[in-house]
């Protein structure tokens, strides 16, 4: 059994790892490791361990939920790596048909980590893997999602050294076009069209959010960057970003995809406060 999380602490951290069957009334193992992981040999089959990860022996721990044991038999392990920068967690699954229908065989849910191993128990036969990652959180694939695969693997006993890599998006969408701005009392409007399109002209499926930049004449600026799911309608302010009154002020506009691509800014509009200092408001809309 492999113990996986995510960490903010530097490279060299040692990180101590315990595991228990009874909730830790007793520890049935403990281990030390500089990874983001650490195996765990010699435990019982079917039995849910509870995990548990820290910065010192005593505590206080992380935890990492109860994971159970697969048993013995014929199984399907490797490393699987990841340099890409789309959030959550990364889902390996092994299908029987290379079109990757139907029901799966096995699953193992990874952090987002960029090397780990993984495991996946199955039984005799031929297999196909995919592994992506999982942006939207629900468990479900998606074709925009960093993704890699490797197959067929004949499987009678335990195959080791199934090593792959998810491939990483690198295409920006394209730059937003048709920003106005509509200034009133104290604040300015935006409203801009929606990016359909990639740079490398296909479809923008992975939308994710925009970055608004302000120039008081000393360059763009970035007073806040406005990212969320994949499907949101939202109010927005930003407060003091608004001109002066008698002053003009320029706005920008970059999309930002779920890998964060950026496109190139949008052409930049100007617009004259008609009272001091205020605030940007306004509604965007992505995957309308």
């Amino acid at each position: 059994m492999t113990a996986n999380w995510n960490t903010t602490f530097p490279a060299g951290t040692l990180y101590h790892t315990r595991i228990s069957s009874d909730a830790f009334t007793t520890v049935n193992a403990f281990g030390s490791t500089t990874d983001s992981f650490l195996t765990f040999t010699g435990l019982a089959e079917f039995t849910p361990y509870h995990v548990q990860v820290a910065t010192a022996v005593s505590g206080p721990y992380t935890d990492l939920g109860v994971i159970a044991t697969p048993p013995s038999g014929a199984s399907i392990e490797g490393t699987l790596t990841y340099g890409g920068s789309q959030p959550g967690e990364i889902i390996v699954e092994a299908f029987t048909t290379p079109s990757f229908s139907g029901v799966r065989d096995s699953a193992q849910v990874l952090s987002n980590l960029a090397s780990q191993p993984y495991y996946l128990p199955v039984s005799a036969g031929t297999y196909y893997l995919r592994a992506y990652v999982d942006v939207a959180g629900d468990g479900i694939f998606r074709t925009w999602a960093d993704r890699g695969m490797r197959g067929p693997i004949a499987v009678s006993g335990s195959v080791a050294g199934q090593n792959f890599s998810l491939s990483v998006d690198t295409v920006s969408p394209k730059q937003p076009v048709g920003l106005s701005a509509y200034p009133t009392a104290g604040q300015i409007s935006l409203t801009w069209a929606l990016p359909t399109f990639n740079t490398n002209g296909s479809i923008l499926q992975d939308l994710r959010g925009y970055i608004i930049q302000r120039s008081t004449g000393g360059g763009f600026k970035r007073p806040r960057r406005l990212a969320r799911g994949p499907s949101f309608e939202r109010d927005f302010d930003l407060p003091g970003s608004g001109p002066g009154a008698g002053h003009a002020n320029s706005y920008r506009v970059i999309a930002v995809d779920y890998s964060q691509n950026q496109s190139a800014p949008s052409a930049p509009v100007s617009a004259s406060g008609q009272a001091t200092g205020g605030m940007i408001t306004g509604k965007i809309s992505t995957f309308t």
